[in-house]
C-alpha cells in the first residue's frame, strides 16, 4: 500500500540539504532554544549555509561594525579580521535576527 506524505517547503529543503551534504562531517545541530532560527532553517545546517545567513541577515544590521564570516575552522567561525567566534554566539545572533524579523511582521 502506498502512503501519501505531506512535506512543508522547509522539510523538503532540509532533506535536499542532507542529501547534498551527505558525508560532510561539518553539520551543526541547532539547539532547541533557538526557536526562530530552527523555524527558518531546521534543526541542523552546514557552516556554509550559516555563513550565508549571517552575511545576509545579521551583517547589514551592524552598519559595517561587524566583519563578514569568512570560514569555519576547528568548530568555530572565523571572521574577516581573523577573530574566532563560537558557534553558539553566531546562532544566537541569527536567532535574534529571525525573531526580530517575525516581530516586525506581527506589527503590521
Amino acid at each position: 500500500m502506498k502512503k501519501v506524505i505531506r512535506l512543508t517547503e522547509n522539510d523538503l529543503a532540509r532533506i535536499i540539504r542532507r542529501v547534498i551534504n551527505e558525508g560532510n562531517d561539518d553539520i551543526i545541530k541547532i539547539p532547541k532554544k533557538f526557536k526562530a532560527l530552527r523555524m527558518e532553517i531546521g534543526d541542523e545546517s552546514t557552516p556554509s549555509e550559516i555563513k550565508k545567513l549571517w552575511n545576509k541577515y545579521v551583517l547589514p544590521d551592524t552598519m559595517g561594525d561587524t566583519p563578514k564570516l569568512s570560514s569555519f575552522e576547528d568548530g568555530k567561525f572565523v571572521n574577516a579580521d581573523g577573530k574566532s567566534l563560537p558557534v553558539s554566539a553566531i546562532l544566537d545572533e541569527l536567532n535574534y535576527a529571525f525573531s526580530d524579523e517575525e516581530d516586525e511582521d506581527d506589527d503590521m
